[in-house]
């Protein structure tokens, strides 16, 4: 189990902001799961933790109403890398919007800062962001 705090400092976040970045992470790896649990502090309620439980051997599917998210896991072959790609599908009527999001996960400075570089398509356009968190 490996608990981490966001650095915004080291972090490249571009336009996009903190809004939706998370302060910490608990990441829980095993041979075929990776557990990732997320903590957004709020100042004004309590904070909200949400929990993902992605396979390396298949597809997380997650639907609520009219919003489909699919993620799939891989890890490089030296198993110093994680690779996550989702596919996020809003369906609005007969319109359907699909954004896609990769993020690359890696260790570094003596496995005491965690990057996960992460690009987006969406129908705003495309955008980069470097997350860094440090090791707690």
């Amino acid at each position: 189990m490996w608990d981490w705090l966001f650095d915004e400092d080291r972090s490249t976040l571009g336009n996009a902001g903190t809004g939706n970045v998370s302060d910490r992470i608990r990441i829980i790896q095993t041979e075929r799961d990776l557990t990732l649990a997320r903590t957004y502090i709020q100042e004004d309620s309590d904070d909200r933790i949400a929990t993902d439980v992605y396979s390396f051997e298949k597809q997380l599917q997650t639907e609520t109403g009219n919003f489909t998210r699919v993620t799939s896991a891989k890890r490089s072959e030296n198993m110093d890398t994680v690779f996550l790609n989702t596919t996020m599908t809003v369906k609005r009527g007969a319109r359907t919007t699909q954004s896609a999001i990769t993020e690359i996960w890696y260790l570094s400075d003596n496995m005491r800062t965690l990057f996960i570089d992460q690009v987006s398509a969406t129908f705003m356009g495309k955008s980069s962001v470097r997350l860094v968190y440090d090791k707690e």
